[in-house]
């Protein structure tokens, strides 16, 4: 595009010599019609020059918008690496997790601790602390 725009001015300052000598008197018709060339060729140079501007925005849009894809894609293998640790994760927890106990969303038991103990054969904290109270209230109830 701009080899043809440089052939064109060159072109055109031959042309422009060429309208110096054909002024004489008996090239007045010749010299018109090489004006009417001249400007011609000025119109196609500039919309060429003006399609070579729009082309290189055109171009410099078309680089953002790759630059934009693949930050978008770098992101997105980001975000699915995540989900799949989050997802393993939560499998791990899941194998860790005792049988027989049901857990809400936020990981709390919908069972009581005698139930707890019953399916899977261990002693609830709770169950403890009330065993080591009532123990309490009997030394009390001796001593007295």
């Amino acid at each position: 595009m701009e080899s043809v725009i440089e052939a064109m001015k060159t072109e055109n300052k031959k042309l422009r010599e060429q309208i110096k000598l054909a002024r004489l008197p008996h090239m007045v018709a010749q010299v018109s019609e090489l004006r009417s060339k001249n400007l011609a060729i000025r119109e196609k140079r500039f919309i060429l020059e003006e399609k070579l501007k729009d082309l290189d925005i055109r171009k410099k849009e078309c680089d953002n918008l790759q630059e934009e894809k693949k930050r978008l894609e770098t992101e997105t293998r980001q975000l699915l690496a995540r989900i799949t640790a989050q997802k393993r994760a939560r499998a791990k927890v899941d194998d860790l997790l005792p049988t027989g106990r049901n857990f809400d969303v936020n990981g709390v038991t919908n069972t009581t601790p005698e139930e707890d103990q019953k399916a899977t054969g261990i002693v609830s904290p709770d169950i403890l602390v009330e065993e080591v109270h009532q123990e309490d209230d009997t030394d009390c109830d001796e001593s007295v």
